[in-house]
């Protein structure tokens, strides 16, 4: 484990007043001690702002330039964080007196409860919950409040064919002109998908919680109901972003709630977890955090993860990903492994892991569009997964250089 990786962890941890195994004095850091990639490092795992209070906490002190770079990246950030949050409330609230019920998932909503401010947690873009069946409904709604669809499409507009190998999007991505920040606006199916099997979502709107910071008032799920919804979404991701597993910590340790609460959360948690069959996603995430922090499970969530399965697998594949900051989720070898050795053990049933490996063949929506074949041809797409991948690669690359360069 590198060592930038671990100073990370350590800043981290003391920011959120989550105690670590390992506790660790510094006096200074070592010369051989990377700061430029530390920095990239807490930009890259969306931790930026932890990693600049942990060190500050540690006494410890980066060279001007890198020290620069991260007072740079924690100030946008936060500016970025303040106008998410107040078109969060314009939206939700707009909704609302248009009939449309609308949730705010993760960003500032996990922040606030998790942490006690919505502007604690890094985030940069807004995630929404619409209980529509889709989301050609909301269109109008949003184009009347400036916002657009980018290039994944609502279903009324797919213009291919019906076929469940091709990967239909849960989302749609919104872009408004001078907005730095995206809006993700999911569907009903769209929460079903990141819980792995169907839930009742009428259920999770009719516990929706009123959230408040600064006069932005939101709604959001129910911290049992988020919770279940973190958990599910770093096991989507593999845990491969620090800022997912630091939530799964805050959410194991109570979010700084007293014994009872704690007591109380944690048993409508386990319920929630139960009933949706995630144990072993509770297991994954809960011995991931344990490497780094010292979690405090109640006996509620204790005996949701006794008994299953051993996730030695899964638990490898995650803590790689997790070092490496998700840099390498994408490549074709890693895409592979995520399906039949991540993802299999995850499942207690044959339906699901053979539902998993399925995920493999499905054709993104972009591949088809960029190489129409006939359905039986559809195989093809697999084989030629790798250039399509490199080649989406090498025009982001052109396009970032093209922007420096502007």
């Amino acid at each position: 484990m590198k060592p930038e990786f671990k100073m990370l962890v350590r800043c981290c941890g003391i920011a959120r007043n989550i105690p670590q195994k390992c506790e660790l004095a510094f006096a200074q850091l070592s010369s051989d001690f990377d700061q430029g990639f530390f920095v990239h490092l807490a930009y890259q795992h969306k931790m930026a702002e932890a990693a600049q209070i942990g060190l500050k906490k540690l006494g410890l002190a980066l060279q001007p330039e890198n020290a620069g770079r991260l007072r740079q990246c924690v100030l946008k950030g936060r500016m970025l964080r303040e106008l998410i949050l107040e078109e969060a409330a314009a939206i939700t609230n707009a909704a609302n007196r248009a009939g449309m019920s609308v949730l705010v998932l993760k960003g500032p909503s996990s922040s606030l409860q998790l942490y006690g401010d919505a502007l604690e947690r890094e985030f940069t873009d807004l995630d929404l919950l619409v209980n529509l069946p889709t989301i050609d409904q909301a269109l109008p709604f949003m184009a009347a409040r400036g916002w657009e669809p980018g290039n994944d499409r609502p279903a009324g507009d797919d213009a291919l064919p019906p076929s469940v190998v091709i990967v239909r999007s849960h989302h749609v991505v919104f872009w408004k002109k001078g907005y730095p920040f995206r809006v993700e606006l999911h569907d009903r199916t769209g929460w079903e998908r990141e819980l792995f099997v169907r839930d009742n979502i009428d259920g999770v709107f009719s516990r929706a919680v009123r959230l408040e910071q600064r006069g932005n008032v939101f709604f959001a799920p129910a911290l049992p109901d988020h919770a279940v919804l973190i958990i599910a979404h770093g096991t989507q991701h593999a845990w491969a972003l620090l800022h997912w597993l630091i939530d799964a910590a805050a959410i194991f340790n109570g979010a700084d709630l007293n014994l009872e609460r704690k007591i109380e959360l944690h048993n409508a948690i386990a319920d929630r977890i139960c009933s949706l069959d995630m144990q072993r996603q509770l297991k994954l995430a809960y011995k991931l955090a344990r490497m780094f922090f010292i979690v405090d499970l109640t006996p509620a969530l204790e005996s949701a993860v006794m008994g299953q399965a051993s996730l030695d697998k899964s638990l490898a594949f995650a803590l790689a990903r997790l070092q490496a900051g998700a840099a390498d989720m994408s490549t074709f070898r890693n895409m592979i492994a995520f399906r039949l050795a991540y993802a299999p053990p995850l499942f207690p049933r044959a339906k699901g892991k053979m539902l998993s490996a399925f995920m493999l063949f499905r054709i993104p929506p972009k591949d088809a569009e960029a190489l129409p074949l006939p359905r039986p041809l559809f195989f093809i797409h697999f084989f030629l997964r790798p250039f399509f991948v490199l080649s989406r690669r090498v025009k982001r690359y052109r396009e970032r250089k093209a922007g420096a360069h502007d």
